[in-house]
């Protein structure tokens, strides 16, 4: 989900931003996104190596009852503020079992 999410919020994007992004190396999941067809190739960057470039698909927006790209919801500066405390909660709660 975090990959799907990097890619319909950044698209197009090539793997390495992905991966930026992300801190880990992505490639197992951008795969498996393309293979559930909520991902495509979408044209390559035009720069040194050509990077292919990702976007989501019709797919994608069926699935998640998006109308387009443009319509996903806005996360805000608290918003993120706030998962990073969830995420770090969880952490600490699975630590701690």
């Amino acid at each position: 989900m975090e990959t799907l999410s990097i890619i319909a919020y950044k698209q197009p994007i090539t793997k390495s931003e992905i991966e930026r992004i992300r801190g880990v190396k992505s490639d197992f999941a951008v795969n498996k996104l393309v293979e559930y067809m909520l991902v495509e190739e979408v044209g390559r960057m035009d720069t040194p190596g050509r990077p292919l470039l990702f976007g989501t698909t019709e797919e994608f927006l069926r699935r998640f009852g998006v109308e387009s790209s443009d319509s996903l919801p806005i996360i805000t500066p608290d918003m993120i503020e706030e998962f990073k405390h969830q995420a770090e909660d969880e952490v600490t709660l699975k630590s701690n079992d």
